[in-house]
């Protein structure tokens, strides 16, 4: 049986949606195929689920945090001939990248696959800083050359690929993101008598989630004089200096950092509205999230966000905090049939993302490239 070798580096680092991802997609990789596990290029375990990293002890998994922290800070300062991009694949096998970012710590080859979520270190490199988004353009380089495989979130980031690196659309397939199961439960999609009087933002702290324009435009409402609040859910990202500054300056606002999964169901199932007024998204997961718990929606028509939404969100302007500060007004303001309207669309829309069928397109398109 041939092998497909799990490069899970992303989910040493931090519990991001990506974070799910590897273990998601890996567990089932796992039990259908002969896999091993790869950090920065260095094979870790066979036939093991990536799970495995939730039971490691803690002395294990800082050192493999510390192995793979100082490999990116190399990757920022290293030219990109410095990385064993011709390390040779074992016959058969191919490798399988959950971001872009750890390509340069192996070699890549025609066989291989490369999930791409987003191409702001590109586009728009000021959001990330000048480090980060070096290490992002090393790395597609080497993906636009070595003719591997790539597994997009959208359509919006598809088009960039072609736009910026001319890829052909035949080694790429545009597979949207899912719903993980713990967030799928059915949620109540009728307004509950007890209403609390706040709005809700998911995602880091960082400037292209547009904080500073939701926190003015939250401001411009004047809904705080109504006993109003922005609770701000996410750690820290580039840029959360100056949102934690202004945050501290406009009444209501409240930074709630990280909460667990059950502290966060609550939220989406008692917000006012999620508003998720995003410069650019490559999928947008925190806005599926709540369209699953049945919020109704504020977001933008930039980027992937309308892919994910469809006609079950109420989209804004993200350059005016004129449109974002109407946005939130014209949801408070909605009758209670236009809101559970909203809520039952959102919901509806959330179950087409199943992890079933990204699984299984995810799968077909592994396949594609040569047999098992």
């Amino acid at each position: 049986m041939n092998k497909i070798i799990l490069d899970i580096s992303p989910a040493v680092i931090n519990r991001t949606a990506v974070y799910h991802m590897v273990i998601d997609l890996g567990e089932r990789l796992t039990s259908d195929y002969n896999t091993e596990l790869s950090v920065v290029g260095k094979n870790i375990a066979k036939n093991q689920s990536p799970a495995l990293l939730r039971n490691l002890d803690l002395k294990k998994k800082k050192n493999l945090k510390r192995i793979v922290s100082k490999h990116v800070s190399n990757s920022f300062i290293r030219p990109l001939a410095y990385f064993s991009h011709n390390r040779p694949v074992p016959s058969g096998s191919r490798r399988l990248f959950f971001d872009a970012l750890y390509v340069p710590f192996s070699g890549l080859s025609s066989r291989d696959s490369v999930i791409v979520h987003d191409l702001t270190t590109l586009t728009f490199p000021d959001w990330h800083g000048a480090k980060v988004s070096e290490a992002y353009l090393k790395a597609f380089a080497r993906i636009s050359s070595s003719g591997c495989h790539i597994i997009s979130d959208s359509d919006s980031t598809t088009s960039e690929l072609r736009y910026h690196f001319g890829i052909s659309p035949y080694r790429i397939n545009t597979i949207p993101l899912y719903l993980r199961k713990d967030q799928s439960n059915s949620p109540s999609v009728t307004v509950p008598s007890s209403w609390d009087k706040f709005f809700l933002f998911v995602g880091s702290l960082e400037k292209r989630k547009n904080l500073t324009g939701l926190i003015r435009a939250f401001e411009r409402t004047g809904l705080a004089n109504e006993g109003y609040s922005l609770k701000i859910v996410g750690m820290d990202g580039n840029g959360s200096d100056e949102i934690r500054e202004l945050s501290r300056k406009v009444v209501g606002v409240e930074l709630l950092g990280f909460v667990d999964e059950k502290t966060l169901v609550e939220l989406y199932a008692n917000c006012r509205a999620f508003v998720y007024p995003s410069f650019w998204e490559g999928f947008g997961m925190p806005l599926l999230e709540a369209m699953a718990q049945g919020c109704v929606c504020v977001s933008t028509q930039s980027g992937a966000s309308p892919e994910v939404g469809g006609d079950a969100v109420l989209y804004v302007d993200p350059c005016s905090i004129d449109s974002i500060a109407a946005g939130i007004l014209t949801v408070e303001r909605m009758s209670l049939l236009a809101r559970n309207t909203m809520k039952e669309l959102a919901y509806k829309r959330s179950k087409l993302f199943t992890f079933d069928e990204y699984y299984n397109k995810v799968k077909e398109a592994l396949l594609s490239r040569s047999e098992f």
